[in-house]
């Protein structure tokens, strides 16, 4: 049993001293008073589990590779596969001329793939249509023809499937206004409301290359996974792959707070008829937790511009774009200036006829 000391407010999360006068515990931040009993009783049942993640990880298997090279890069180390005659290419993770190394004996076979959709000259053309609505862009970097590198490369992912079970705590308000006699008075009541439930997750995706930007990547799902198919060595024609170097042990981790979060999520969302929702605490249970290793087809390439290395990415099968870009500080001088001097003229206006509609 807790000690009184240790009684959180189930109103406002405030520590709750124990009453002498009223023999309650009475919590001087709300106010709002507990007998003993009720308070024990409710803290039992809405004690929250521990998080419980289990995964059954298989070892995978590999496939021939007899027709494929590693590609190195010299500067960045970074290293692909592609077809032994593929012509001089550009590192996708650094912009720099990558050199054909060994031939490859075998790599991790793909338990799935979703081929290319859209092509090369489709991702330029999205490249240019993500140019032309950033106003701040320098316009010496537009005719950067650094563009001609872009490069389809299949990125090694690991998919998550988990049965999962969560228990988690909100605490909530409605709030009233009304009138009093002279008085505008604003009444807060607070609630704290428990939820449990369970889903099953499939094919959680998180990214197996330790190389290529995490963000970067995030931003171009979701991913349509209905188009997912078997591998064949025959969809790595013309276009790169990237080696795997995280395993499965490496990113359940990021599996783990995506899977938690998505139950929170969907915990939060059955709680309705209030003002606000803030959660107190969740824990959640995975079962029969799965990893699937897969190939999914993005198209990217660096750009090198005033000393600085600016990586775009394409998803090359929804045509999703996503980049860093860098940013002409005259232009947005400029066009902050003229935010100001319009919000200026305006206000001046106003001030001017309100003064001509007074006199």
């Amino acid at each position: 049993m807790a000690s009184i000391s240790s009684y959180k407010c189930p109103n406002c999360s405030a520590s709750i001293p124990f009453d002498a006068a009223s023999g309650q515990l009475k919590c001087g931040h709300c106010g709002t008073s507990f007998e003993m009993d009720k308070l024990n009783e409710f803290n039992v049942e809405q004690e929250l589990e521990a998080d419980v993640c289990e995964w059954n990880l298989e070892k995978k298997e590999t496939v021939g590779t007899e027709d494929k090279v590693a590609y190195v890069c010299p500067a960045c180390g970074g290293e692909v596969v592609g077809d032994e005659n593929m012509s001089a290419t550009a590192c996708p993770y650094c912009g720099t001329p990558i050199v054909v190394g060994d031939k490859l004996d075998g790599m991790l076979k793909p338990d799935m793939l979703i081929p290319f959709r859209l092509t090369k000259d489709q991702a330029k053309e999205k490249y240019y249509e993500f140019l032309k609505k950033k106003v701040f862009l320098p316009n010496d970097f537009k005719v950067n023809n650094l563009i001609d590198k872009i490069q389809g490369i299949y990125v090694p992912y690991w998919l998550f499937d988990a049965d999962a079970s969560g228990q988690a705590r909100f605490r909530c308000t409605r709030t009233r206004h009304y009138r009093s006699g002279d008085y505008e008075i604003t009444e807060t009541s607070y609630y704290l409301v428990y939820r449990d439930g369970s889903a099953s997750f499939e094919k959680v995706p998180v990214d197996a290359s330790s190389k290529l930007n995490d963000a970067l990547l995030d931003s171009l799902e979701p991913f349509d996974y209905k188009e997912c198919t078997d591998f064949n060595p025959a969809y790595l024609s013309s276009y790169l792959a990237d080696k795997y170097d995280q395993n499965e042990d490496e990113t359940i981790s990021k599996a783990n707070y995506r899977i938690k979060n998505s139950m929170i999520n969907i915990l939060a969302s059955s709680v309705i008829g209030y003002d606000s929702v803030i959660p107190q605490g969740a824990s959640v249970q995975f079962r029969n937790g799965k990893a699937h290793y897969a190939l999914l087809p993005v198209y990217i390439f660096s750009s090198r511009y005033k000393g600085e290395v600016y990586q775009f990415a394409m998803n090359g099968q929804t045509g999703k774009f996503a980049g860093d870009l860098p940013m002409d500080k005259g232009k947005a001088t400029v066009y902050s200036l003229m935010i100001f001097l319009g919000v200026f003229i305006v206000t001046f206006l106003i001030i001017f006829f309100m003064s001509k509609g007074g006199m």
